[in-house]
């Protein structure tokens, strides 16, 4: 099904290797290395993925290759984000879901879903850290793999005790509300009405 999608989105292409892991376990090594080296690059914003992808396109030519021009010379595609507080959900998320990776996969009544969930995580946390000098790139990209959260966090949540669980929603909650007013900290959020003359959210 997947290649047949490929012959009407592209970005398919990008879940082709999902087949071929998704009965593979991540090691331990790959999944702590891999955030210790992608925290370090992402937290330095070392610019090197431009002269990389420039030299392999140059090599490709056509289209490809005019598409990356395009976006590596608009500084609307290709600024970093920065660190914000996605990045520090991001950070969160990766700990707090592979410290569970080994338990959420015994227990599950389908290992190989959550084992290929687990794996979209892996990726999205590789193309945010990684690939961060192309914001485009990590919204189009990163974006495909996001599906894990409305999956992997329900079945965290299930697992844990009472207590864990009152805990886990508050941490949720706290940082849901934080990020909502932060992100909604502008302008345009600012209005008037008949109780409140003015609300800066």
């Amino acid at each position: 099904y997947n290649v047949i999608a490929c012959f009407f989105h592209f970005s398919s292409v990008f879940f082709l290797p999902l087949y071929f892991l998704r009965k593979r376990i991540i090691s331990k090594n790959a999944i702590w290395w891999t955030f210790a080296i992608g925290t370090l690059c992402y937290l330095s914003q070392i610019q090197y993925i431009t002269s990389f992808l420039a030299m392999i396109v140059s090599l490709l030519g056509g289209t490809l290759a005019n598409r990356f021009e395009l976006y590596s010379q608009n500084e609307l595609y290709n600024e970093s984000y920065g660190i914000t507080l996605g990045f520090i959900e991001r950070a969160f998320t990766y700990i707090v879901l592979f410290a569970n990776y080994p338990r959420l996969y015994k227990k599950s009544s389908n290992p190989i879903v959550i084992n290929t969930l687990f794996w979209m995580l892996y990726i999205y946390f590789i193309v945010n850290s990684f690939m961060y000098e192309f914001s485009i790139f990590v919204d189009r990209v990163a974006l495909l793999f996001i599906a894990f959260y409305w999956l992997l966090y329900p079945n965290l949540y299930y697992s844990l005790s009472r207590g864990q669980k009152h805990k886990f929603i508050l941490i949720l909650l706290v940082f849901g509300i934080f990020k909502m007013a932060r992100s909604n900290n502008f302008i345009i959020r600012q209005y008037q009405n008949i109780l409140v003359q003015h609300v800066d959210i």
